[in-house]
């Protein structure tokens, strides 16, 4: 599949701006599976004396070799190709020649590869950096997916702690940039390829080449051949281990278990136990706290999946493998049509609150309220937003569905704000309705309602 690049205009300055420096950089380059990471290394070094090597498994010798054969072509040296190097020792020295008195670039994609073939290459790498290559105008990119891996690089306890001159990882892409890159496409079903890719272009490149959205899940994620289907497997795999416990975790958590106790009793598993694993999976983005606002200081802790495509891959794909196994399209488009809108529903709420600055500038502070109701019944509103300066309080509801009685959600969303205890007698109360589309509007002081017409103006 091609290489991707848009909209990497920061990371891509901060690259050139050390590179023009000329000084010697050793700069650690990382970020989650299919983020863009190649793509961006391979747009900086357009036109530049660089030398990219993508790192594997193997043993020292074979990857000595390997990168021996990259060089022995890029310096047109006849003496290497014969007589290749089998140690990075080897490498280092030769690549300290070569850059002693000219800019060269040196990239090691999926250092985590190698990191975990030969451990000791962080050791071999700080002596030369110590000795030599600070002496030098090398410039060194250590790039990788992993990254618990690539992380430990920043840690104290690495010898190569110190050393790096720069470190960046790299984040998802922003939903206009998405919108940019899905133009032909309309607005609902952009936001659709968010709620399932979250801006990582790799993933909705894909949806490029459907015209309908449901043929574009069925023949990706569903499809036993598609690289889509294996890929959750392969993110957990590479960069956890005990991975049975880590799938049961997040086979839960995106089914809707939000509470510590409720997804250790669902797993046989003490609270205490499963406290690290969820601090794993918080450290690399795979879940998230829910910002909860709540009439105190809650000890409560909610979590929910954070990662979209991990989200829907265990939502949906990881429980239904049998029917793609037995190629059963028509079970998958039941399964689809049964729960696809709720799923679509919760994103768009999570969608909603990360813009609601949009909507609204002056909110301070946005979260879900959770509470209680009459007979103690859980009630919640989807988007409540603050400010603590003003007093002011905006309550929203989100629904994922056409032809919406904003009157009636209005009457339910005024009912259910009475029962949030923040600044009763002195706050101002907006209410605001975010849906696909109105049955009918209705007009009222401080109500505001959008539909998706609306939305895609404010976020252009």
């Amino acid at each position: 599949m091609e290489h991707i690049f848009l909209d990497r205009e920061e990371e891509l300055k901060f690259l050139e701006e050390r590179f023009k420096k000329g000084k010697p950089e050793l700069i650690v380059l990382y970020g989650r599976r299919r983020i863009g990471k190649t793509s961006l290394i391979k747009k900086f070094i357009e036109g530049k004396k660089a030398i990219y090597y993508l790192a594997t498994k193997e043993r020292e010798e074979k990857q000595a070799k390997d990168i021996s054969q990259i060089l022995s072509a890029f310096f047109k040296d006849k003496t290497l190709e014969i007589n290749p190097f089998t140690s990075y020792s080897q490498i280092f020295s030769y690549l300290y020649e070569k850059s002693k008195e000219e800019r060269l670039i040196f990239v090691i994609d999926e250092f985590g590869y190698l990191l975990e073939a030969s451990p000791y290459i962080s050791s071999v790498l700080q002596k030369f950096w110590d000795e030599y290559f600070s002496n030098s105008r090398i410039f060194i990119i250590l790039c990788g997916s992993t990254i618990g891996m690539m992380e430990s690089l920043l840690s104290q306890r690495n010898p190569l702690y110190g050393r790096r001159t720069g470190q960046w990882k790299l984040e998802a892409l922003y939903f206009k940039t998405l919108r940019e890159f899905l133009k032909e496409k309309s607005f609902e079903d952009v936001l659709k390829c968010w709620f399932i890719t979250n801006g990582i272009l790799f993933y909705a490149k894909e949806f490029k080449e459907f015209e309908n959205f449901e043929e574009f899940l069925l023949n990706t994620f569903f499809d036993k051949g598609h690289i889509f289907y294996e890929e959750g497997k392969i993110l957990i795999s590479e960069e956890l281990g005990e991975v049975p416990t880590y799938f049961s975790i997040l086979s839960f958590l995106s089914k809707g278990a939000s509470r510590q106790i409720e997804i250790a009793n669902n797993i046989a598993m003490k609270q205490t136990s499963l406290t690290r694993y969820l601090e794993t999976l918080l450290r690399l983005k795979f879940i998230k706290k829910e910002p909860l606002i709540t009439k105190e200081k809650s000890k409560k802790v909610y979590y929910s999946m954070n990662d979209n495509f991990l989200h829907f891959w265990f939502r949906f794909v990881y429980p239904n493998r049998q029917f793609v196994e037995r190629n059963e399209k028509e079970k998958i488009k039941e399964i689809l049509e049964r729960d696809l809108n709720a799923f679509f529903g919760e994103k768009f709420e999570e969608f909603v609150r990360s813009n609601i600055r949009k909507f609204f500038e002056n909110v301070e502070k946005v979260g879900k309220w959770r509470g209680f109701g009459e007979n103690r019944k859980i009630e919640e509103i989807d988007v409540v937003g603050i400010n603590e300066k003003d007093k002011t309080i905006v309550f929203g509801e989100c629904k994922w569905s056409e032809n919406v009685d904003a009157e009636k959600v209005l009457k339910e969303l005024k009912e259910k704000s009475k029962l949030v205890d923040w600044n009763r007698n002195q706050r101002k109360e907006i209410f605001a309705i975010f849906v696909k589309s109105f049955e009918k509007k209705v007009r009222e002081e401080n109500l505001y309602l959008f539909d998706l017409k609306d939305i895609e103006k404010l976020l252009q």
